[in-house]
This record gives C-alpha cells, structure tokens and sequence, in this order.
C-alpha cells in the first residue's frame, strides 16, 4: 500500500476527525476503496493499541497522523520560550516513533507560515527543530508534512510558504495542500497556474469540508484540481477530509471517481 506502481500515481483514502478513542471507534464500515487512512496526532500514542481494539482498522496497512503536535505548543515556540524547545524536540522524536510503529509515511506539524514568514527568530527556532530532528526523519523514514491552506487565511500569499520551504531545513519535508473546494465554488481558479510550483514539493493533498453542516463533497468540485495534479505524474496521497459525519455511500463513489472508475467521470 506504501508503494506506487504504473501509472497509479495517487493514492486516496480518508483523513478522519476523530481525536479520541471513542469517536475513532465510532467508524467502521469504511468503503473498501480506501487506501490509507490519516488521523489526529493526538491519537499516535495509542494508534498502536487502537488497532488490536478496531477490527475495522487492523485492515488498513497505514496510518498517518496529522497536527502531530498541537498547533498552540507550536506557537510557543518563541524567543522569550527558549528553555520549552528542548521538551519539544523530545517530543517530536518520541512522537515519530510511535507514528513508525504504525508504518506511517508522513506526520503533519502546523508551522503557521504568517508568523514565520514576518518573524526571523521564529522562523530560526522552527529550523533548529527541523534540522535536529531530520536525522529521526531518515531513521525512521518518515516525511514531516507541513499545510498550506487553499484559500489562504491571512495577509500572506500562499506562494510564500514554498519560498519559505526552500529557506528552512527541508530535509524529508514536504507540503499538505488544505484544500477547502466549498470556499472557492464562485472563485475562477486557475488550478493549472495555481498549482504548478507545488508540484515537486506536495505529498499530499486534503479536501477539507464540513460535514457536520450538511455540505457533501461531490467530484465535480475537485474535478479540477485532479485533472491537473495527474498531469504532475508523480506519487501523491489525496485524502478527503470531512467532519465526524461520512457518508459512507458518496465517499465510496468520490474515491472511485478520484481513481477513474466511476461513472461520473
């Protein structure tokens, strides 16, 4: 499942909501179609036990984690918090090996590239965590996923956190694209021109959207951002991220349509 072979350049499968036992135990039934599955880091401590509990779980051979660490512990990483960096290193390394333990191929940190971007020393103390923990990264493997949010949130352009990859220690360091398709359907996007500096540097993509509010993700409103990202012919995860609610009949049909086996293409 790690591997891609031919012209199956994507893999697809879910990034869940779940951040405790009881709401990941809540799933089952996932459509068969699923080829990996992403969770919370605030699961990987107990992934690996999860997975005796959760028949349903033990037959998906990956697990990835995103926010391996919580975005605010992540801010704190500041000039006036030196003494914390230490602690959080640790962490990250103890963290990493509990996302291996799980054959996980990448875990996601939330760097908020508007601060980084405007604040030189915490971008340098962001860097000092990527530089000593890469060597943890080649041991174990594991690509460290760092998000872009599609559309944007801030004063920054998106473009800025590519910028800012290439000045910061970016070994086994790559971008997750957060795509939120139900913000931009009255946007005329250009997802070819949008896209195309992102294509070496992305392992994953997420299209994010609130199910929970009643909005479903149907294939016509990724249509284009799949028609251009198989054009990169490159290895890449596309996982669809909705709330706590999943249906299971319309992620089964949206996950084939990915793939091309559906008659909605």
């Amino acid at each position: 499942m790690n591997s891609f072979s031919g012209n199956n350049y994507l893999k697809c499968g879910l990034s869940l909501n779940a951040v405790d036992r009881e709401q990941l135990a809540a799933y089952s039934n996932l459509p068969d179609c699923v080829e990996f599955l992403e969770l919370s880091g605030e699961l990987v401590l107990d992934a690996a036990e999860l997975r005796n509990e959760l028949p349903w779980l033990q037959e998906l051979e990956i697990l990835h984690f995103r926010n391996l660490i919580s975005a605010s512990l992540s801010s704190m990483l500041t000039p006036e918090n030196q003494v914390i960096v230490p602690d959080y290193k640790r962490q990250l390394r103890e963290l990493f090996a509990c996302a291996n333990r799980c054959g996980a191929a990448w875990v996601g940190v939330d760097p908020d590239w508007e601060v980084l971007y405007h604040d030189p020393q915490r971008r340098e103390i962001f860097n000092d965590v990527l530089r000593s923990t890469a060597g943890d990264r080649e041991y174990y493997d594991l690509k460290m996923t760092l998000p872009v949010r599609i559309p944007g949130s801030g004063q920054t352009a998106i473009s800025n956190s590519l910028k800012l990859l290439y000045k910061l220690n970016n070994y086994r360091v790559d971008l997750a694209l957060d795509i939120h398709p139900h913000e931009l359907l009255n946007s005329q996007v250009d997802w070819e021109k949008l896209l195309h500096s992102f294509r070496f540097d992305t392992a994953c993509i997420r299209f994010c959207y609130e199910s929970d509010l009643g909005n479903k993700l149907l294939f016509r409103h990724i249509e284009p951002v799949i028609k251009t990202v198989k054009q990169w012919k490159r290895p890449l995860c596309i996982a669809i991220a909705p709330g706590r609610q999943l249906d299971h009949a319309g992620l089964s049909e949206l996950i084939k349509a990915v793939n091309g086996e559906s008659s909605e293409v």
